[in-house]
């Protein structure tokens, strides 16, 4: 019999029928904190680039799309086309533009809190391409805007 502090109380009998046993259970998955994970690099890299997929992007591609983008100031143009047919007339990776919009897109942005950590992004720039990649972008735009708007409107109000 185990020792039952390793157990869980699931019924209120005295017995140890329905009892479950929490002993493997890591003591850190109750610890949890909101504070982002640092992670080593190879776990890094093992998530991001799985072994077995043989068109998939390589780290280069990834940092070299993520450098231009960072390197060019064209954070506003990520949801347009020039900028990633630009980039394929550049010659920034052997691939189309939509291509590698649709990658940066599904797989870099969710992830660019991996991709921060990998390449060594500033705070900044991690901001700037999840603003710039969502659809939460357009809200944030009208939103200030209207802001704008009621700040230049409240200059001409007199106070009582």
């Amino acid at each position: 019999m185990k020792n039952p502090s390793n157990k869980l109380k699931l019924n209120n009998n005295n017995d140890d029928e329905g009892d479950m046993d929490i002993s493997g259970i890591s003591d850190n998955i109750f610890n949890e904190t909101l504070e982002p994970i640092q992670r080593d690099l190879q776990s890094i890299i093992q998530e991001l680039y799985p072994k077995g997929f043989p068109k998939s992007y390589t780290i280069n591609e990834d940092g070299e799309i993520i450098k231009y983008i960072i390197k060019k100031g064209r954070y506003k143009e990520i949801k347009g086309r020039s900028l990633w047919e630009n980039m394929e007339n550049e010659r920034v990776c052997n691939r189309t533009w939509q291509s590698m919009k649709e990658h940066f897109r599904k797989v870099i942005v969710p992830k660019i809190s991996l991709y921060s950590q990998l390449f060594k992004l500033s705070i900044d720039e991690v901001e700037n391409i999840e603003l710039y990649s969502t659809k939460r972008q357009s809200i944030v735009g009208n939103v200030s805007k209207k802001i704008l708007n009621e700040k230049k409107y409240k200059k001409f109000v007199i106070d009582e």
